[in-house]
């Protein structure tokens, strides 16, 4: 099972390191579909538990778990749900949320709305409240649509930002994970930080984060993990992507 962002450009998609599993037998999670996400900042073991319940109606339990940058929160913490059982955990650049990386998200999602940065100055929302900072960022964000646009309805607004906010929801909620599970594997490009110690096998790359979704020997290492866990899909007819 993959978490990954459906929306992302230049897209990432662990269906590059997957070459032995068809495509259809694999499940992909979106964390920004999350019902909700836009609107509040949602615990990220709140996250983890609705999408183990989706994944008990649906799929079964998954055989491996994968994810990358923030989505590696939500990997770590659907891990999580299932110890004392072991599902392998496969984390590539994981990142975990901090006041400089909601402040910087904030800073991209204005620039890619507004390339010519008009208006005013992006809020700090860093030291705020999550909550608080989903607020003062999605007033924001919706007056950087309407300096485009021009001037819309509220509901126009909130639907032309729905991802933008929903991002910078996730965003705060990917916080530092459960202790007690430690990543099977993870890979690491230039851009990727990892402590190292524990059981945790860490592979380190000299190249770009985009580059580690096209690397071979990535390939090669998860597919023998994948290969190696018992395969367990008790609900559905097959696999798919939400």
């Amino acid at each position: 099972m993959a978490i990954e962002f459906r929306d992302e450009t230049p897209k990432r998609s662990f269906g590059s390191l997957l070459l032995g599993r068809p495509a259809e037998e694999v499940v992909k999670i979106d964390p920004l579909r999350f019902p909700g996400m836009s609107s509040r900042v949602h615990e990220m073991n709140e996250q983890s538990a609705y999408w183990r319940k989706w994944l008990k109606s649906h799929e079964g339990k998954p055989d491996a778990i994968l994810g990358y940058c923030s989505g590696a929160a939500l990997a770590w913490s659907l891990a999580a749900e299932y110890l004392p059982e072991d599902v392998p955990l496969v984390l590539l650049d994981p990142e975990w949320t901090s006041p400089r990386v909601a402040q910087d998200l904030l800073a991209d999602l204005c620039q890619g709305m507004d390339p010519e940065g008009r208006g005013s100055p992006v809020p700090p929302v860093g030291e705020l409240a999550p909550d608080d900072a989903l607020f003062v960022a999605g007033g924001f964000l919706r007056s950087a649509m309407e300096r485009v646009a021009g001037e819309l309805p509220v509901d126009i607004l909130d639907t032309l930002t729905e991802k933008q906010r929903a991002w910078f929801s996730y965003t705060l909620s990917a916080t530092a994970p459960d202790a007690r599970l430690e990543p099977r594997q993870v890979f690491l490009s230039r851009a990727g930080r990892w402590t190292e110690g524990g059981n945790t096998r860490v592979h380190r790359f000299p190249t770009d984060p985009w580059e580690l979704f096209r690397s071979i020997e990535v390939a090669d290492a998860i597919g023998r993990l994948v290969e190696d866990s018992p395969r367990e899909i008790t609900h559905g007819d097959r696999p798919g992507e939400v």
